[in-house]
């Protein structure tokens, strides 16, 4: 009887991780929303406009237990949001921006056409890109805190994120 208590639990997790796939940011975020109301307080000052330059990716390497957002009334184009377990952070950063960042000769092509840069410091791995015909450029920051800890994802783990934040 626990056998089919499991697999019924596994087919479950597996309908939902699936229908999670084909939502767009704007469901995600809204979802973000309901789980997390200090993100909900912060997103509450924010435009409809500026909500729908959010993009949250559907990929991230490790359990969130917390998702906040930072806006600046000085550069309200700006918009960050950090998701964190207390000892990993994912910044997803968006703002205003015209033209591409980086051609496809200085960057990694990502599967929604635009190209990115990839760094990586002391402190983790960064992912920088922009796509003209959005006017938009978007940052993702997979960090480990203290940044003494060692690294522990790659390239790979922030692109396939980028990737995540995109339907397709």
């Amino acid at each position: 009887m626990k056998k089919w208590w499991s697999i019924g639990v596994l087919i479950g997790l597996l309908l939902l991780l699936s229908a999670c796939g084909d939502q767009t940011s704007s469901e995600n975020l809204a979802q973000l929303k309901e789980h997390y109301p200090t993100l909900k307080n912060q997103l509450n000052e924010l435009s409809q406009e500026q909500l729908e330059q959010i993009k949250v990716p559907d990929y991230i390497p490790f359990e969130v237990t917390d998702v906040q957002a930072i806006t600046s009334s000085e550069n309200p184009s700006h918009i960050e949001i950090i998701f964190t377990n207390g000892q990993l952070n994912l910044h997803v950063m968006t703002m205003s921006h015209q033209g591409e960042l980086y051609t496809s000769d200085t960057g990694i092509d990502l599967q929604n056409g635009a190209h990115a840069k990839f760094k990586m410091n002391e402190f983790g791995n960064e992912l920088q890109w922009s796509k003209e015909s959005e006017s938009r450029a978007y940052i993702v920051k997979l960090m480990a805190y203290p940044p003494s800890q060692p690294q522990q994802f790659t390239k790979e783990d922030v692109i396939k994120i980028a990737n995540s934040m995109y339907k397709m």
